[in-house]
């Protein structure tokens, strides 16, 4: 059965195999806690996470989802550093009915080449992040599960 997850505005369907993550796995990877949901295919060799931030009204009043974009992935640079992080071509898509930013980028954990793309999505003065990381040599293989969990984006 497919699972349904529901952050805040932003609803998603993940394919079957998904499962939320429990606290030793969310450990195991080094997340924290926080709003949201991390899910994982085992198998697959998938991590997904998905949150919402709310921001204050000034700065949704003036921030372009291009400059949130550009934030993040320095953000995303900064913390990534240790790993060996290369970001790829960033860019704005229609996700849905919304547009959303994405920040595709590879890096090494312990020493397997990875890929990781952060999706941004601003609602008014909440801002819904999805990230989605698997290894490298399963990119394309994996390539199709990532867009069936896009397509099934939908906001209340």
């Amino acid at each position: 059965m497919k699972t349904t997850v529901e952050v805040g505005q932003m609803i998603l369907t993940c394919p079957e195999r998904f499962r939320e993550m429990d606290e030793e796995e969310k450990d195991a990877v080094t997340m924290t806690g926080g709003t949201g949901v991390c899910l994982t295919c085992p198998e697959k060799h998938i991590v997904m996470t998905a949150g919402e931030k709310e921001i204050n009204f000034f700065s949704a009043a003036i921030l372009s989802l291009k400059d949130i974009m550009k934030g993040t992935e320095n953000d995303i640079r900064r913390m990534m550093k240790p790993y060996e992080y290369h970001s790829e071509t960033n860019s704005l898509k229609d996700i849905g009915p919304a547009e959303a930013a994405e920040i595709p980028y590879t890096y090494t954990a312990r020493d397997t080449k990875m890929f990781g793309c952060t999706y941004i999505f601003k609602m008014k003065r909440t801002l819904y992040y999805l990230h989605w990381y698997t290894r490298e040599a399963l990119r394309e293989e994996n390539s199709a599960m990532l867009k069936e969990v896009l397509d099934s984006i939908r906001w209340k």
